[in-house]
């Protein structure tokens, strides 16, 4: 397992934090295999199972505990993924489980949450380069 312990500084509280992920970008639509996805995600704990759709650029993602899903959003979510299909950018959410309706309104919920925090997003990831700008000056 990954050295991230699922305790992210620039995560914002999500409304819902359950072991159930839609990963964006991550479906068989943008070209990304099901072995690469358990590869990744196995990495942060127990995959009980991966959901993949024909020609739809999501996947939905359940591990057997919320812990290790938390770690997978902290590692994961906005990081560049070196694929079969070229390098993607994973976007992660947390969903209930539930029929393929109540999904696909989460990835929309999602697109909101993701849309209407953007300026937050980038503000903590200026912050955080200058840290680490700040932190290299040190040395």
């Amino acid at each position: 397992m990954p050295s991230g312990s699922g305790e992210c500084s620039w995560m914002i509280d999500f409304p819902l934090m359950l072991q159930y992920l839609v990963v964006a970008n991550g479906g068989l639509g943008n070209g990304v295999e099901q072995r690469e996805l358990q590869r990744i995600f196995g990495m942060y704990g127990t995959l009980l199972d991966i959901v993949m759709q024909p020609n739809k650029p999501y996947a939905f993602v359940t591990y057997a505990d919320i812990a290790s899903a938390k770690a997978a959003v902290c590692e994961v979510n906005g990081q560049v993924q070196s694929l079969s299909c070229g390098e993607v950018t994973f976007y992660i959410n947390y969903v209930k489980q539930g029929k393929q309706s109540d999904q696909q309104l989460s990835i929309i919920n999602f697109c909101v949450w993701l849309c209407t925090n953007i300026p937050l997003l980038l503000t903590n990831a200026q912050k955080i380069v200058q840290r680490s700008n700040g932190s290299n000056r040190r040395t």
